[in-house]
């Protein structure tokens, strides 16, 4: 009896031990067909595994609180669908590094982001492979939070439990909405243009700089560099500058002149600044096409009392 005990006994191991032998061999045939790299696909993660980390620019994700939850909710699908957890890092304090396995999450300085952003309007944003990178970006902060979400909502609806790929396929480029189709300045493209201020212009005009800067970007999607180096191409919007036809600004005028190819604003006070402000949105206002060409201009005396 006991000797049939233990032959029942050295049965069950065995079956045992195939049963084991065959889950392990099925595992790692799971993992070798989930954890792939090629021209078409990538596996982000696969069954608690990833060679890839999140890169992002800490002053962006300081900045935005949506792409701070949209890159929270990015670690926390990878995690629930793979076991996987992500590692993050900021841009600023990596070295570029080709071969790496990254996410790059906004304006990280790295080529890939580059080239993408180089192509984007103010609101637009771009999911896309390049090489060992998966590139998410948009042309300002929240439109990256939103490429991040996009992101999200494609390696949510990806099949599979234990492993995310991405495919050349799932690459998006969105583009944003802008009231205005074509804005330029005497013919020219506003594109092409700088906003210029002396370098020692007051927090006032820096300020008015931005602003225009920003009403611009949501006018027609182009985002204009702020210098105070002269432009190589000539063309400027120039924030303080008199233009030539103007005479001395009193603190309650401002104006808005187009001479030479170039924009000229101009104002006496920070209340005449929020003015010239209002006048120029205006000029954006329901117009698919805006040109301000030379011989433009608004001059107004808003005729202010101060009180000493």
């Amino acid at each position: 009896m006991q000797e049939r005990r233990y032959k029942i006994y050295i049965v069950l191991m065995v079956l045992i031990s195939i049963i084991c032998i065959i889950l392990v061999s099925c595992k790692e045939d799971d993992l070798q067909r989930h954890y792939v790299t090629d021209d078409n696909t990538m596996t982000i993660a696969s069954a608690g595994m990833s060679d890839f980390t999140v890169v992002y620019v800490e002053k962006e994700y300081e900045s935005n609180k949506d792409l701070q939850v949209n890159i929270g909710n990015l670690l926390e699908i990878t995690k629930t669908k793979t076991n996987a957890t992500l590692p993050t890092e900021v841009s600023e304090a990596l070295f570029y590094e080709e071969e790496v396995f990254q996410i790059l999450v906004g304006d990280t300085g790295f080529p890939e982001s580059d080239s993408v952003i180089e192509d984007l309007d103010f609101n637009d944003y771009e999911i896309k492979r390049i090489g060992n990178k998966i590139v998410i970006a948009g042309g300002c902060v929240q439109a990256t939070a939103k490429a991040v979400e996009a992101f999200n909502n494609i390696i949510s609806l990806e099949d599979g439990t234990s492993y995310i790929d991405y495919e050349n396929e799932m690459n998006v480029h969105n583009k944003g909405e802008y009231a205005v189709k074509s804005m330029t300045i005497n013919g020219t493209d506003i594109k092409n243009f700088t906003i210029i201020l002396n370098a020692n212009e007051s927090t006032i005009e820096n300020e008015f700089a931005v602003m225009v800067q920003q009403a611009v970007a949501q006018a027609c999607g182009k985002l204009l560099k702020i210098s105070d180096k002269q432009p190589a191409n000539g063309k400027a919007v120039y924030i303080g500058y008199s233009s030539e036809r103007a005479e001395q600004l009193t603190l309650t005028e401002y104006e808005i002149a187009a001479e030479n190819g170039n924009l000229y604003i101009s104002a006496g006070s920070a209340a005449a600044y929020d003015a010239a402000y209002q006048a120029l949105t205006e000029i954006f206002i329901d117009k698919e096409s805006v040109d301000i060409s030379d011989g433009f201009n608004r001059r107004e005396d808003l005729s202010f009392e101060f009180k000493v």
